[in-house]
């Protein structure tokens, strides 16, 4: 993992610990994840899927193989860049 994702996994686990203060879930779940840029540029979806799973683990659930269905969008906002997510037990 390059540095600048490894930055931004640990930024998201401190994000998530901070605000998550519910237990670890242990059954399944459905995901809603919303991304919300400052800029139009191109990026891979994928990588920030990754990273934000990853950041969930031991904080929201046990292991991302809980996840039974993920919905994943991607949105612009110049003013406010920033991920909201949903889960649903």
């Amino acid at each position: 993992m390059k540095k600048e994702w490894k930055e931004t996994k640990k930024r998201y686990i401190q994000e998530l610990s901070e605000q998550y203060k519910n237990w670890v879930i242990e059954w399944d779940l459905e995901l809603y994840i919303w991304l919300y840029f400052w800029d139009k540029r191109r990026r891979d979806l994928d990588k920030y899927n990754k990273i934000i799973l990853d950041s969930m683990i031991w904080i929201v659930y046990e292991d991302d193989c809980q996840i039974k269905k993920l919905t994943l969008e991607k949105f612009y906002d110049k003013e406010s860049p920033r991920v909201e997510i949903n889960i649903i037990r």
